[in-house]
């Protein structure tokens, strides 16, 4: 019995000893500190290129942006004086007619409301008629209790030569 209690220790321990000389070789690996330095030269070379890129864009950035700032203030002096003479009108409105634009647009959108909900019933019948239809035509049987596959083709003829091709 001495001999196994011996035997399986020494297994760990060999376990052991081959999982960290794996783990030891992968980062002292051969050649990692050359690639390492590789990476490192093309990040900086990437890093410089970003650099001028970015001087370059923000140079065009400066020219746009002068260019927009002298349009807006030609626009902006004609603007001035637009909205005073709109503000004016509108100060002018009396309450009558305040009251009456907002009736009207009122009355407006009842009655697109009203137009929509006709619509939507309407197709909503449509829909029930056809799909009434399709049932009925399918649920025909012969004496037997078989259906009738004349009004199956027919339905399915239908679906392949729509009739409301808008041509």
């Amino acid at each position: 019995m001495g001999k196994l209690k011996d035997a399986a220790p020494q297994w760990k321990k060999s376990n052991k000893r081959r999982k960290s000389m794996k783990y030891k070789q992968e980062i002292t690996g051969h050649g990692f500190s050359e690639r390492n330095d590789k990476v490192l030269n093309d990040y900086k070379k990437l890093l410089l290129k970003e650099s001028k890129s970015l001087t370059e864009w923000s140079k065009k950035l400066q020219k746009i942006y002068e260019e927009e700032n002298s349009d807006e203030e030609n626009e902006a002096t004609s603007e001035k004086t637009s909205v005073k003479k709109n503000s004016t009108k509108a100060r002018k409105l009396s309450y009558k007619e305040k009251k009456k634009l907002a009736q009207e647009k009122r009355v407006q959108e009842k009655q697109e409301k009203e137009r929509q909900r006709k619509e939507r019933d309407e197709a909503l019948e449509r829909y029930r008629k056809k799909k009434e239809n399709t049932y009925r035509q399918l649920k025909k049987t012969n004496f037997r209790g078989q259906p009738f596959m004349g009004a199956r083709v027919k339905l399915l003829l239908e679906k392949l030569q729509p009739t409301d091709h808008p041509d």
